[in-house]
């Protein structure tokens, strides 16, 4: 940009120049000094637009590479999830209730964060009956996730109460904190234990 503003008043100049009665002589060293500042402006500018061009080359095709890869990954996703599918259909067909309600009792069991909840489930007809008393929103949100993810469960219902007074957990809670202490294993509750 200096250089275009440089060039145009060299132009100015050399204009300037014709109109004082200069000597042709003088007023042709000065349309070529104005010629030159032009031409190295018109050279840097040539050589800025080169540059940006590069750059935006190697952006497009970094961006073309990264949607390659996301649709690499939406095809895996999408096989991922038929599979998964697939395998629930597959249990829900040769699962019995009792043998379902097993699997997600453990499941709730290796739970680290249910550890003090006071937990019952069964499963009837593939639906998930919950029911107990847990110390907040999100430990009841945790069972209830638990339960939709376990194979053979088609529903769940919920009667999980909240334990009144119970304190909120920490916003950063860490696994460990909400773990019994391992000098004194915690034993499964007798509703854990059906």
């Amino acid at each position: 940009m200096r250089s275009i503003a440089i060039a145009v008043f060299g132009l100015a100049l050399a204009s300037l120049a014709l109109a004082c009665g200069e000597s042709r002589q003088d007023k042709f060293e000065k349309a070529m000094r104005a010629a030159e500042v032009a031409r190295t402006g018109l050279d840097s500018a040539r050589d800025e637009y080169g540059k940006r061009e590069a750059a935006y080359q190697e952006a497009r095709a970094a961006a073309d590479e990264a949607e390659a890869e996301l649709g690499t990954a939406r095809q895996k996703l999408d096989a991922a999830t038929a599979t998964w599918d697939a395998a629930r259909v597959e249990v829900t067909r040769w699962a019995d209730d009792a043998s379902v309600s097993r699997v997600l009792q453990q499941a709730l069991l290796d739970e680290p964060g249910l550890a003090t909840a006071a937990l019952s489930a069964r499963v009837e007809q593939g639906v998930a009956l919950l029911e107990g008393t847990v110390p907040n929103d999100a430990v009841r949100e945790r069972a209830v996730a638990i339960a939709r993810g376990t194979p053979g469960v088609a529903d769940v219902q919920s009667r999980i109460t909240v334990a009144a007074g119970a304190p909120a957990p920490p916003a950063a809670a860490a696994p460990e904190a909400t773990a019994p202490a391992e000098s004194a294993p915690a034993e499964p509750s007798a509703e854990h234990r059906e």
